[in-house]
Parts: C-alpha cells; structure tokens; sequence
C-alpha cells in the first residue's frame, strides 16, 4: 500500500456469504470464523485513508450491523431482488454508515428488460439511496445484457440531476 501512495482509494475485498433469502450460515458463524479477519483489512484500509467495500452477494442484511462496526464504508453489490435488500429501507436502516454500490438487477432487468425499465430503476435507486449510492450493476456484465441496456444505465446515470 505504501508503494501506491494516493493512487487508491478504495480496498476491495469480498466473501460471497450469503444467498438470495439470507445468510449462508448463522451469523454467529459468520462472527466466530469472518468477522475478525475482516476487521484486520478493515484496520489496514484505514491505516492508509482508504475507504473500504465489501462485496457480498445476495442478503447479507444479517450482518450489516458487524460490517459498519468494524469498518466497512461501502457495501456491495445491493441486489435488490434479494430478502430484505430493498433500497429504501437500506437508506434508512443502514445509509448514515454505509455507501451503497450496485443495484441495478442482472438477472432479469439488464438481460430482458428494456431501455426505459433500465433508465426507471437508475432513478428509483438514486432517488431511495441518495447522493452516497454508486449507480452499478448487482454483478458482472455478462454477454447476454444488450449493449443499448448498459449503455442507458450509464447514460441515466450521468445525466441524472439530484
């Protein structure tokens, strides 16, 4: 890190914990064999100004309250079509303390959906989690997206007026 210097601002890391309907494991679980190794790159992030994200896939909402208390600034990816991963009870329950990364579906609205389903749901997320959201796909951009499709989310996006 200290080669970088403020060529980062982000420390990424991940642990794809949960799934769709909830945690994986029990969250005690979580606590007992993730929670402290996550706290130490937590600490390294911070040593170095860095904000630190965590990618968790599906609805990792269990684990929210740990994640913020040892030092996860911004969660990803936010895929709303997981249990209780609504955007707007995100920002009130969690948006003091955390960013928000991802949120625009890639399961069915990016691959099916059309251009303006794809520009309502830019707007939707950006209107409930407010000026700390990332506007991003909840996961890769395979080749099945048309092109047109992520093109309109970045273009709503950019052009969006808060």
């Amino acid at each position: 890190m200290k080669i970088c210097g403020d060529l980062i601002d982000i420390l990424w890391t991940w642990d794809d914990v949960a799934m769709q309907t909830g945690m994986i494991f029990p969250r005690e679980m979580w606590q007992k064999f993730f929670k402290n190794r996550l706290r130490k790159i937590c600490d390294l992030a911070k040593k170095y100004n860095l904000k630190m994200m965590y990618h968790c896939c599906g609805s990792p909402i269990e684990i929210l309250p740990d994640l913020i208390e040892i030092g996860v600034d911004i969660l990803s990816p936010i895929q709303t079509s997981a249990k209780g991963m609504d955007p707007k009870k995100l920002k009130k329950e969690y948006g003091k303390d955390l960013c928000f990364h991802g949120g625009i579906d890639t399961q069915q609205l990016l691959p099916f959906g059309t251009e303006e389903q794809v520009r309502d749901a830019v707007r939707y997320n950006i209107e409930a989690l407010g000026p700390r959201y990332i506007v991003a796909s909840s996961h890769v951009l395979n080749d099945c997206i048309p092109v047109n499709n992520v093109i309109a989310m970045f273009d709503e996006a950019i052009n969006y007026k808060l």
